[in-house]
C-alpha cells in the first residue's frame, strides 16, 4: 500500500510502466541500488528516479534486505556453495546472477588447481573468457599478479577459443558462450545508435548464432573436466540447443533466482522458461535486431525450426534485473550427484 501511495505521489514513468506490465514493481524499479538502475527509471532529463521511487525506508527494506552475516548458500549436487558477495564488486555480484556464477567458478578452479598440485604437475586449467580474474584473490596469484591458469579471450589477449583444442584439459567458462556469435547484431551504428539494418544483415547475424553452441559442444566433447555457465533467456538459440540435446541436457542444471535478496535455488525440472531482463542491455533507442518482428521468420528460415522463446516486446520484463535463471553445464560428479 505504501508503494502504491508513493507511486501515486511521484507519478514516475518507472512505476507506471511496472504496473502496466503486471509485475511486482518495487523489485524492478528499486533494486539494485547501483546508481544505474533500469532505463525505465530514468526521467526525461536523464536522471535516475530512484530517490523519487524508493526513498522511503520501508520500501528500501522490502526491496533491498540487509545482507546476512553469512552469505546464503546454493546446494548443487553434493556441494553447498556460499554465494559470492565480495570482496570484489565487479559487475555487482551482490545483486545479480554473478553471485552464483562466481561462486561456481571459484569452486571449480580451486578443485582443478588442487588436483594439479596433488598430481605433481600437468596442464594448467583453461578459462574461456576472462571473467574469474576479477574475483580471484591476489594472494592466490603467482607473484601476486599472474593467474595460475590459461585464458582464451579474443578481446583481452587475442586468444580465440573457437580455434582452441581442449583435449584433456580442465575448462571453465563464466557467462561467455552466450555472447559468441550473438552480440554482433549486424546493424551499422554511430555513437552507439543504430542507423540502418537489412534483411541480409539480420540473416547473417542469425546464422552466426551457432558459434556459441558449437563451442560448448566442443568443450563437452574434448575437455577432461568442464564447468560452463550462462544466463537463461539471454540467447534463445543457445537455450534451445542445450535443452534439446540429450547429452547436454543430461549435464545441465538450472539455478533460479528466488527473491530481491538475491538468493538462489536449483530448479528440479531444469526448466529453460525463464526470462532475461533486456532493458539494461537493449534500450529502445539502441536496440538491434533482437526485437525486430521479422526475426522469428528469419530464424525459422535459417534453422528450419520455430524460434524458441523470442524476447517479449518492451516494456515487458521478468521479476528481477538481468538473469532470472542460470544454466550450469558440467561433468563434475560432485555437482551432478
Amino acid at each position: 500500500m505504501l508503494c502504491l501511495q508513493q507511486a501515486n505521489e511521484n507519478r514516475t514513468d518507472c512505476w507506471d510502466t511496472c504496473y502496466a506490465t503486471g509485475h511486482f514493481c518495487p523489485v524492478f524499479c528499486c533494486q539494485p541500488l547501483d546508481d544505474i538502475g533500469n532505463p525505465t527509471c530514468w526521467d526525461a532529463n536523464g536522471h535516475f528516479t530512484y530517490k523519487r521511487c524508493c526513498l522511503h525506508p520501508l520500501v528500501r527494506a522490502a526491496v533491498d534486505p540487509p545482507e546476512p552475516p553469512k552469505p546464503p548458500t546454493l546446494k548443487l549436487g553434493k556441494v553447498a556453495l556460499p554465494l559470492y558477495r565480495g570482496p570484489s564488486d565487479y559487475n555487482s555480484p551482490k545483486v545479480n546472477e554473478r553471485t552464483v556464477e562466481v561462486a561456481l567458478g571459484l569452486w571449480f578452479m580451486r578443485e582443478c588447481l588442487q588436483k594439479l598440485h596433488r598430481s605433481g604437475g600437468g596442464v594448467v586449467p583453461v578459462e574461456v573468457g576472462n571473467v574469474l580474474a576479477n574475483y580471484w584473490p591476489r594472494t592466490d596469484r603467482l607473484f601476486g599478479k599472474v593467474l595460475p591458469w590459461q585464458v582464451f579471450d579474443l578481446g583481452d589477449n587475442g586468444q580465440d577459443a573457437t580455434r582452441a583444442d581442449f583435449s584433456g584439459v580442465a575448462v571453465l567458462s563464466i557467462s561467455t558462450v552466450e555472447h559468441i556469435g550473438y552480440d554482433n547484431e549486424g546493424v551499422s551504428r554511430v555513437a552507439g545508435f543504430r542507423i540502418g539494418s537489412s534483411m541480409s544483415g539480420m540473416e547473417a547475424w542469425v546464422r552466426a548464432w551457432d558459434a556459441g553452441p558449437a563451442l560448448l559442444h566442443r568443450i563437452v566433447e574434448q575437455a577432461k573436466h568442464f564447468l560452463v555457465t550462462f544466463p537463461v533467456g539471454f540467447n534463445p538459440h543457445l537455450d534451445a540447443v542445450v535443452s534439446r540435446s540429450p547429452r547436454l541436457r543430461r549435464l545441465a542444471r538450472v539455478a533460479r533466482r528466488v527473491d530481491a535478496a538475491n538468493r538462489w535455488e536449483m530448479d528440479k525440472n531444469k526448466s529453460f522458461t525463464y526470462g532475461y531482463d533486456f532493458r539494461d542491455t537493449y534500450d529502445p533507442m539502441h536496440v538491434g535486431y533482437i526485437y525486430d518482428p521479422e526475426l522469428p521468420r528469419v530464424y525459422e528460415r535459417v534453422f528450419g525450426k520455430v524460434m524458441p522463446s523470442p524476447p517479449k516486446p518492451l516494456p515487458f520484463h521478468p521479476p528481477f534485473r538481468f538473469a532470472n535463471a542460470v544454466c550450469v553445464v558440467t561433468n563434475m560428479p560432485e555437482l551432478l550427484a
